[in-house]
């Protein structure tokens, strides 16, 4: 007989391997859905088209909503904010003696086209043209339409007879008031005492205070306005 006590006690039973177990539907649903991806924000346009507002002149005054300022040697210029620069009309009185006289020149502009123009008193009047009346003159009173925007370059005052009498007074929309009282130096019966400046961010209002030669006719050459033809120093020629 054969021993197999031997074998037996040698002999084990393989190790059971444990079966794989299969991942659960969830988790194997979950682990091949990829992570939520946000939607691309829109770009925002009202800020990319947002271009920062003109910046005023850094040297010269602002006036104030509702104050007063008078102009001088001393004290020569100040300058609208965008809003006054762009709102209403300013309006221009000249207080002096009867026998003074006033004329307002102007340029204008219309894409790359300059005009220049004038408008004399006492009679009234408008600049450039009665259908485009950027300036309009009545007697001593002045009004500059300032909604006219970029169309309005620069203006000037002039006032033939002024014998250091008298102020001009400015007023904006919101109440501010600008006085120049009637200086001049130089000879000549004719003053330039005030003349405004469109800028980039406002308007620049300066007192000149100088008297020229030639009439009005002298003022249009020594300030630029060379686009106005004239039948003698007085009197332009109607364009």
């Amino acid at each position: 007989m054969t021993d197999t006590s031997a074998f037996l006690r040698v002999r084990r039973r393989p190790r059971a391997t444990p079966a794989p177990v299969a991942p659960s539907p969830v988790a194997s649903a979950a682990a091949h859905v990829p992570a939520p991806v946000a939607p691309p924000t829109a770009p925002d346009r009202r800020r990319a088209s947002r271009r920062p507002a003109p910046t005023l002149l850094t040297q010269v005054p602002v006036l104030e909503p509702g104050s007063f300022r008078q102009l001088g040697p001393a004290d020569p210029v100040v300058q609208l904010d965008r809003v006054q620069a762009a709102t209403g009309s300013l309006a221009v009185e000249v207080h002096a003696p009867d026998a003074v006289r006033a004329a307002v020149f102007v340029e204008t502009s219309d894409g790359d086209a300059r005009t220049h123009a004038v408008v004399v008193g006492p009679l009234p009047g408008h600049a450039p043209s009665a259908s485009r009346p950027v300036v309009t003159l009545n007697g001593t009173s002045v009004a500059v339409d300032l909604g006219a925007g970029p169309a309005l370059r620069r203006f000037a005052l002039a006032l033939t007879g002024a014998r250091d009498e008298g102020v001009v007074a400015i007023s904006t929309f919101d109440g501010a008031r600008v006085e120049i009282p009637v200086r001049a130096t130089g000879g000549g019966e004719t003053a330039v005492v005030l003349l405004g400046t469109r800028t980039r961010g406002g308007l620049v209002l300066r007192a000149q205070g100088r008297r020229v030669d030639d009439g009005l006719r002298g003022v249009a050459r020594a300030h630029g306005f060379d686009r106005i033809s004239w039948q003698d120093p007085a009197t332009p020629v109607a364009g």
